[in-house]
């Protein structure tokens, strides 16, 4: 009996020894800040009370080797001057498959636990994330940790990672994340994306339709971190490019610019051939826009004017089905010539629809 006791207290023994003697690599890497949107934030400038996205990755960086549940854990120090969202739920963090999230305060800092509960495959890359923000002004720092605890760690340089913050109340600029310019057409696409947001009042598109002198082509209203599209339509031209920039305006009115992108400036109405009737506009209210091959009007068009210079007035949207005629109000345009783009519906989105319109009233 005292020999299978002893088997048996040597069997556990060298179980947990056969544990303990897996070897991997569990890692972490440089955390990020980012708006709920998914932007990147700058962490020198973090405004109180915002709820945002603390991001922090966690790997095996060992290709062959499991680390088995229990292998490890991850202690996350949010610093002084952050705190857990109230409304964020730790049991549905991301990676909780993974790890069992629990928090807790701790001589004023808010620490975050993750004790691994299942296998992390060899060559495993997944990101914890969680909501926080700040809530006290001033400078701190989020430091994470990996803690070995039944496995060997082949590599102990990589468990720590440190990410220094700041909240306060002073706003940074208006960052640009991506600006794209584009055309089909005789149509200018103008797309980008912004972050860092809490001090910008619009922005205007401008474009030096000459090659030379910018001009306001259109505004666009603020509204927060994110997306922002704009179209405007060119007149026929032969010039080579048209530099377009995009001008941001500050809530105490300070300016600046991002880089220049410039298009072909040359366009063309494509194979769609439209007709407006009367062209030119005398006394008239509105026009009929009518197809030279009897093509039915059917679906959404967007109707775009612009002045002859290209710059953007007003869009109307109409809904057909298959008509013959659409027909547009024109009774707050002055006398002068303007284009006229459509999209949409049969139009070809490669081709818009462009008809010169001449008021004479």
């Amino acid at each position: 009996m005292r020999k299978i006791a002893f088997a048996l207290l040597l069997w556990a023994g060298l179980s947990q020894q056969a544990r303990c003697q897996v070897t991997a690599d569990p890692a972490t890497s440089q955390m990020d800040l980012a708006s709920m949107a998914g932007i990147s934030l700058n962490a020198n400038f973090i405004a109180p009370n915002q709820v945002i996205r603390l991001k922090i990755p966690v790997f095996n960086l060992n290709q062959l080797n499991a680390i088995p549940a229990g292998g490890f854990r991850i202690k996350i120090g949010l610093g002084l001057n952050m705190g857990l969202d109230p409304g964020f739920n730790l049991t549905t963090a991301p990676l909780n498959n993974y790890f069992n999230w629990t928090s807790a305060l701790v001589n004023g800092e808010r620490i975050i636990t993750g004790q691994q509960i299942a296998i992390l495959p060899g060559d495993f890359a997944g990101t914890a994330e969680f909501n926080v923000k700040g809530t006290v002004l001033g400078t701190s720092a989020i430091i994470t940790t990996i803690q070995p605890i039944n496995i060997t760690d082949e590599d102990l340089n990589n468990n720590d990672a440190t990410l220094q913050y700041t909240i306060t109340n002073q706003t940074i600029p208006v960052q640009i994340a991506a600006w794209e310019v584009t055309k089909t057409g005789c149509t200018i696409n103008t797309r980008f994306l912004t972050a860092a947001e809490n001090n910008v009042k619009q922005y205007e598109i401008e474009a030096a339709i000459d090659g030379v002198q910018y001009q306001k082509m259109g505004v666009l209203a603020a509204k927060g971190n994110g997306w922002y599209s704009f179209n405007f339509t060119l007149p026929e031209r032969s010039n080579t490019s048209v530099p377009v920039r995009l001008k941001t305006i500050d809530l105490d009115g300070k300016v600046q610019y991002s880089d220049t992108k410039s298009v072909r400036g040359v366009c063309s109405n494509g194979a769609n051939l439209y007709q407006a009737y009367p062209n030119p506009v005398t006394h008239q209210s509105q026009i009929t826009l009518s197809s030279t091959s009897g093509i039915l009007w059917n679906g959404l068009y967007s109707c775009q004017f612009s002045t002859i210079t290209g710059k953007y007035l007003r869009t109307h949207t109409v809904q057909c089905r298959n008509t013959p005629q659409l027909i547009l109000p024109v009774h707050d345009l002055a006398a002068g010539t303007y284009l006229l783009c459509i999209t949409g519906g049969r139009v070809s989105a490669t081709a818009p629809a462009l008809v010169k319109l001449v008021i004479a009233n």
